[in-house]
């Protein structure tokens, strides 16, 4: 946009959505900020500060974690950050292999170390975190718990725990919740589920005169999918909606084995979602994808 002759050509409004979830705290393979501090009963009746012994693949997702925020940095270039944590927060004591934490105190306390680091980036004014699958979450106790850690930590930022929202920045819309659509069960077979879940999601909001969200955020499967994008024509008006399903920031546990039938990529990472003017502009994943297979070559010389 152009200013007045001679002028400074005006600067585009710009804020930053960034989108992170599933990090199962409390699992041996889920994140942990190595400045976790937990509290154990000494002999004398004395809290005694614990920290935590961080495993290989925890030392990865943290350096991953430290990495990716430096580039998050980068992208946001300044402007303001929203962010949303999208379920998921804790692992929760149903599944009980791996665990190195078996109470919602200690799970929520390595949840909220894990998160300070991205609300303490520049220009954090909002934080949403999304209330994930029960059976993880002490049936959803876990981001509530953390989201009052998290304001007595910043009380600066808007920060609340919510079942499913749909926010407004700007002129932009987020329906942001934890469980969405099944990616797909094969290659040739990924993202036809997101495709008809957006164009249904998008369906229902216009039959009930409303206006479908600009993006849908949804997470629960760990896995990361390049956005799926919809236009529907209804009365004159073309909508525009945009699916981002999120990657997790855990490792392959032996249930997410069975239940991926034996998957051997993985990809971690976040998403940062540029609204400029208020219009989507950008979606920009932060990621990276790893073969989780043990390579060897077996046999004589």
């Amino acid at each position: 946009m152009l200013g007045k002759p001679g002028g400074a050509k005006k600067k585009a409004k710009r804020r930053i959505i960034l989108a992170l979830a599933d990090m199962h705290s409390g699992h041996k393979l889920g994140l942990c900020n190595p400045d976790t501090i937990l509290w154990d009963e000494g002999p004398d009746g004395q809290p005694v500060a614990r920290r935590i012994a961080l495993g290989k693949t925890q030392e990865y997702l943290w350096e991953l974690c430290v990495t990716l925020a430096e580039e998050v940095k980068e992208f946001a270039a300044g402007g303001e950050i929203i962010l949303l944590y999208s379920g998921d927060l804790t692992h929760g004591i149903r599944f009980s292999e791996g665990l190195i934490a078996s109470t919602v105190d200690e799970q929520t306390q390595i949840g909220f170390w894990n998160l300070k680091p991205w609300f303490a980036l520049p220009r954090v004014t909002t934080g949403r975190l999304i209330l994930g699958t029960p059976v993880h979450t002490f049936d959803g106790s876990s981001e509530a718990i953390v989201a009052r850690l998290l304001r007595a930590e910043y009380p600066r930022c808007d920060i609340k725990a919510i079942s499913h929202g749909l926010l407004q920045v700007d002129e932009v819309v987020i329906d942001v919740a934890h469980h969405g659509p099944f990616p797909g069960s094969r290659v040739w077979l990924e993202g036809n589920q997101p495709r008809y879940y957006l164009r249904d999601l998008m369906w229902k909001e216009i039959q009930a005169g409303g206006r479908p969200p600009d993006v849908v955020l949804r997470a629960h499967y760990h896995v990361w999918l390049p956005p799926e994008t919809m236009r529907i024509q209804f009365q004159g008006v073309t909508y525009e909606s945009h699916l981002v399903l999120l990657p997790s920031l855990c490792g392959m546990s032996a249930y997410a084995r069975k239940s991926t039938q034996s998957a051997f990529q993985q990809t971690h990472g976040v998403v940062g979602i540029e609204i400029v003017e208020g219009r989507v502009g950008q979606i920009r994943p932060f990621i990276r994808t790893l073969d989780i297979r043990t390579k060897e070559v077996l046999g004589g010389r």
